[in-house]
């Protein structure tokens, strides 16, 4: 193995060389300034830091010879090193497998790449025994916008060791004729990607013909790229290269059918177009040929940048713009398949002699009247204007129809809309099938407010006849049991929970983003085999991110469907309201049936109804027999707003109750069950939380009995909240 001296922490030998540019600033030396390490290309965490970043993240133990991510992995997490070493190496496993760097404890690994959606091109490899904390991109995204100074930081680290890298000629390798025309296109492409890549000149350069050969490439097939843990790309298109690379996002699922904003150019304007689109709840794609950033992304100094005195690198602009796209949810497409952008051959006109006399110009193949084709040859008539009446009228439709902006017949695709002038027939600047349908309300027309069978002639508010369902204000309902998964492992163990819960009778899941676990739940509702009609799904925006619609879309991803039952504000963090214009686009858009606060007081719940035109459906807050907050559940029951219960066991505490066990053996059941059906007695749907297949069998057999008069009041008297009208006795924020 032959390290190329570009090394921190200690060699095989021991020394520690500090003569790189990579390990030049980098706080090995036992701690340093925070200014110190803001320049390093590998700073040292301090502990505050590192307490943050495991809010986000996993830790897991590691073993020397470990491969914490490999060159080819299509995405990778950010690696913070809490013991041991780890160290970054180039071709591992190949003739010339060299060593970049190593990594020592309260440092972490990553480059720009790894927010760009970039695929690995270097490998990480445990050099000793330790441990890690796994920081998956996702929640990268989420400290780059939430936590400003640790942001500042790992962006300023991620450019400055993609400037090093690039310098050093590491990932993909290019092997090509500077005469070639090829060749010149594809440099094009890496320069304005600001891709870490080495060209080798075929001419004169005796490593690219050992290369060749080593390849069996013949010169026919040149320009080639090898791509580390990749394909071999003879010839590429732009398109080719920057799939293979991960960049393109071709078949990304997230590609919304139908978008409200489709942003053609990634220059500076559009970006800003697509952030500003995207942060207003809009479902935008943003589109480029080649790059984003446009021009501006390949300047080395932008100096009248307002807002940046002392100016800033088109990289860093377009890496900065990038990030706050993709925190908002905008969705960008790359070297778009597509017909060639070419204007149509200008063809002389004439004056053409009419039966009625008259004379006007046109061109010589356009048809004459009364045999004009229905094709994009047709005069352009601009689409009808929705007015803002007709924009109220279509936010009042909950019938699911979809009114669009009018397009005359007689004209292309490109999306739903006229074809821009340069391009006639179907030569539209994005191939049609690659692309969502452009309207003008778009997502907004997917409201589908779904009642089952008899809610239609039921009270709000009211219990269904079997005491299986709450009838929301909105007409929804939620069935009165359900199964959380509060501190329940991401994997196997969520997994587990909710394939049994759904295989024993429960049609309600509870999860929230700060869970970190709905992705596991939409694998066990995907396992389970039950239609996505017949289960309920909750889940809970977490008000320390931007912003609920791009949370929003965010969870249905996770998940696995289109659309969730409940969405809630999972805390009043920010104050009660702040949230709430949010959560009601959240359900104009369609993304969410009903949506809900939790953990909100009395005067909290007030504060979000005075500011909303959609009142809550539902304030989920921790209730049970000893927790019994009848003032709030008053306050609730007035604004026709459910109160669901959550930790009606007391997380265990309860079970231990010796009022509550009497009861039990009176009547034959657990305490459990006894704490539970209080709950429903109450009218209350309830969140219970178990990982144990018995104890989720046990909870679900609360429909077949019921406590006297007696036994509830009995249970009413252990009240330890003074009847309170408040959510929390403490905040957690």
């Amino acid at each position: 193995m032959r390290a190329r001296g570009y090394h921190e922490g200690p060699d095989e030998s021991g020394s520690s060389p500090r003569s790189s540019a990579w390990s030049r600033g980098s706080a090995g030396s036992g701690g340093g300034s925070s200014q110190q390490a803001l320049a390093g290309r590998s700073p040292v965490l301090d502990v505050a830091q590192l307490a943050v970043l495991r809010r986000y993240g996993n830790e897991h133990d590691m073993a020397a010879g470990d491969v914490l991510f490999a060159d080819g992995d299509v995405s990778y997490d950010l690696i913070v090193v809490l013991a041991g070493e780890v160290r970054l190496i180039e071709r591992r496993g190949q003739p010339g497998e060299t060593v970049i760097t190593t990594y020592g404890p309260s440092q972490f690994l990553g480059e720009i790449g790894l927010l760009t959606g970039q695929r690995a091109y270097l490998s990480a490899v445990a050099s000793t025994a330790g441990r890690v904390l796994r920081v998956p991109v996702e929640q990268v995204r989420v400290i780059m916008a939430q936590e400003l100074g640790l942001s500042e930081l790992i962006l300023r680290t991620f450019l400055l060791r993609h400037s090093i890298l690039t310098g050093l000629g590491s990932g993909l390798t290019l092997i090509g004729s500077r005469f070639d025309a090829g060749t010149r296109r594809l440099l094009e492409v890496l320069a304005r990607n600001r891709l870490v890549s080495r060209w080798l000149e075929l001419e004169g350069s005796p490593v690219a013909e050992a290369l060749l050969r080593e390849l069996d490439v013949p010169v026919a097939d040149l320009p080639i790229v090898v791509v580390p843990g990749g394909p071999l790309l003879r010839n590429p298109g732009s398109r080719e290269l920057l799939d293979a690379l991960g960049l393109s996002g071709a078949g990304d699922e997230e590609l919304p059918g139908v978008c409200d904003l489709l942003v053609v150019g990634a220059g500076p304007g559009g970006l800003a177009a697509a952030v500003y689109g995207a942060s207003e709840g809009m479902a935008t794609v943003l589109a480029e040929d080649t790059a984003l950033g446009g021009q501006a992304g390949t300047s080395s100094r932008i100096e009248n940048l307002l807002g940046f005195p002392a100016g800033l690198s088109g990289e860093e602009l377009a890496a900065r713009a990038a990030l706050q796209a993709q925190k908002f949810g905008v969705r960008i497409k790359l070297a778009a398949g597509g017909p060639a952008r070419r204007r149509r051959p200008r063809v002389p006109a004439h004056r053409q002699q009419y039966p009625d006399s008259s004379a006007r110009r046109r061109r010589p193949d356009a048809p004459v009247p009364g045999d004009q084709p229905t094709g994009c040859l047709r005069r352009r008539r601009r689409p009808q204007r929705v007015s803002q009446a007709g924009r109220d009228r279509n936010r009042g439709r909950l019938d699911g129809s979809a009114a669009r902006v009018r397009t005359p017949p007689g004209h292309g695709k490109c999306g739903g809309r006229p074809a821009p002038r340069r391009y006639r027939r179907s030569q539209c600047p994005v191939g049609h099938d690659a692309w969502p349908e452009v309207t003008a309300t778009s997502q907004l027309r997917r409201i589908q407010v779904r009642r089952a069978k008899g809610a239609a002639t039921m009270n709000t508010g009211a219990v269904t006849a079997d005491g299986r369902a709450r009838v929301l204000a909105d007409g929804n309902q939620m069935p009165m049991l359900g199964l959380g998964v509060w501190q329940v492992p991401d994997g196997a163990a969520s997994v587990n929970a909710v394939r049994w819960a759904l295989e024993l009778g429960y049609r309600h899941i509870d999860t929230a983003q700060a869970y970190g676990n709905e992705e596991s739940v939409g694998r066990a509702l995907r396992d389970s085999g039950v239609p996505r009609d017949e289960v309920f799904i909750t889940t809970k925006f977490y008000p320390g991110r931007a912003y609920p619609v791009a949370e929003a879309r965010q969870s249905l991803k996770r998940l696995g469907v289109d659309q969730v039952d409940l969405y809630l504000v999972h805390w009043p963090q920010g104050g009660p309201a702040w949230a709430w214009p949010g959560m009601e686009r959240t359900r104009e858009l369609g993304l969410a049936r009903s949506v809900g606060v939790s953990n909100f007081s009395a005067g909290e719940l007030e504060e979000v109804i005075a500011a909303g035109t959609i009142r809550p459906a539902v304030n989920q807050v921790q209730f049970s027999a000893l927790r019994y907050r009848r003032a709030l559940l008053d306050a609730c029951q007035r604004r026709n707003v459910a109160l669901e219960a959550y930790s009606p066991l007391g997380t265990g505490r309860n079970l231990s109750d010796e009022t509550v066990n009497r009861v039990a053996r009176r009547s034959g059941r657990t305490a459990a069950q006894v704490l539970l059906r209080w709950c429903l007695q109450r009218g209350l749907p309830v969140i219970t939380k178990s990982t144990h297949r018995e104890r989720i069998a046990e909870n679900a057999q609360i429909f077949d009995f019921a406590l006297s008069e007696e036994e509830m009041a009995e249970l009413d008297a252990l009240d330890q909240t003074k009847g309170t009208d408040r959510a929390l006795e403490r905040k957690w924020w």
